[in-house]
């Protein structure tokens, strides 16, 4: 049997036309464009995170303490030794008002144990003039405090440093010591100003001032 021509009259598949491709590839391209604007807006939204520099958000809290809140500045209303005040805290002039007891801090002048209520009491060495030298030194002047770590001792006495404003450089507590009249001294966490103080004492002990003569 013979198929000649059979396959003549099958239809062909017609080739595809220009103008379709030009449609398909016009499809394409719009779609590329799209996406990379896409990506393009992502990437600025989200950037790098490894170029960007870390930051820590987070708040450190530095705690205050009860001698970082009390008042910075005061008036004398008594000297009880060479190294122990009594500050008029709020310019009253009165006892009726506030008022603190301050031991000045990084020092120790000769102990008072003489006194109205105890008169069989005994004086060290020293201790009337060096009561004497820091009455001259703060009476009469505003006292500006400066607090170290530790804001009171185990009496309750408000611990500072202790600035005249005639002198607002140099704390009464560097001048006693300059004067020979009381020693360097620092106990517990309060050491601000240790290697000056133990300086200063160096030299009046060097000159033979007061304790040292």
């Amino acid at each position: 049997m013979m198929f000649d021509g059979d396959f003549d009259d099958a239809p062909s598949p017609e080739p595809w036309s220009t103008t379709g491709l030009i449609i398909i590839g016009i499809s394409l391209l719009i779609g590329a464009v799209m996406v990379a604007q896409s990506m393009l807006t992502t990437k600025t939204a989200e950037p790098d995170q490894t170029d960007a520099p870390q930051t820590d958000t987070r708040q450190t809290h530095t705690p205050q303490t009860e001698a970082s809140k009390r008042p910075a500045a005061c008036t004398v209303l008594v000297v009880y030794d060479g190294d122990t005040l009594l500050c008029d805290m709020d310019g009253n002039g009165k006892k009726s008002g506030e008022y603190e007891k301050v031991r000045l801090l990084g020092i120790d002048s000769p102990e008072m144990h003489y006194s109205k209520k105890n008169t069989t009491g005994h004086d060290e060495p020293f201790a009337q003039a060096a009561s004497s030298a820091l009455n001259t030194l703060a009476t009469g002047q505003t006292l500006r405090l400066e607090y170290d770590r530790q804001g009171k001792d185990r009496y309750g006495r408000t611990l500072a440093f202790v600035y005249p404003n005639n002198n607002p450089d140099v704390s009464l507590n560097e001048q006693m010591l300059a004067q020979g009249m009381a020693r360097s001294l620092f106990l517990g966490a309060n050491t601000r100003h240790k290697h000056r103080f133990e300086t200063v004492e160096a030299q009046a002990r060097h000159e033979k001032k007061g304790l040292w003569h």
